[in-house]
């Protein structure tokens, strides 16, 4: 893998790739989801209290619990650990569940700075 892959360029795990004309797209659209989805959430943290439900509070909470929970057990597959057999396949499920950031190919759209791609990981 790339330490910092040049301008125009993205790390793909492997090696720097250029990038080609819609590989901003992934990022550009995620932004325009998370705005939206910030918006929503506006509308829904403001509307009164009263009329909102506890069913409703408890599974937003526990649906990030559970993304938390597919996003950490994914790192461990990461590890250089040999595991056994019901482990390692639960593992291998996990990442397929698991959010990957290298499909968004941040490098195309905000360069090869790690700062500023640590700081999006962050916002992700």
């Amino acid at each position: 893998a790339c330490g910092i892959c040049e301008v125009g360029a993205y790390d793909d795990g492997s090696a720097c790739v250029a990038c080609g004309g819609s590989s901003a797209l992934p990022m550009v659209l995620l932004s325009l989801v998370g705005i939206a989805l910030l918006f929503l959430l506006c509308f829904v943290i403001n509307r009164d209290f009263l009329l909102q439900s506890h069913g409703s509070l408890a599974c937003v909470i526990a649906t990030g619990n559970l993304f938390a929970g597919i996003q950490t057990l994914s790192v461990f597959s990461q590890l250089s650990i040999e595991w056994f057999e019901p482990i390692a396949t639960l593992l291998n499920l996990m990442k397929l569940l698991s959010f990957d950031l290298k499909v968004l190919k941040m490098g195309c759209l905000v360069g090869g700075n790690p700062v500023v791609q640590y700081a999006l990981r962050q916002f992700v």
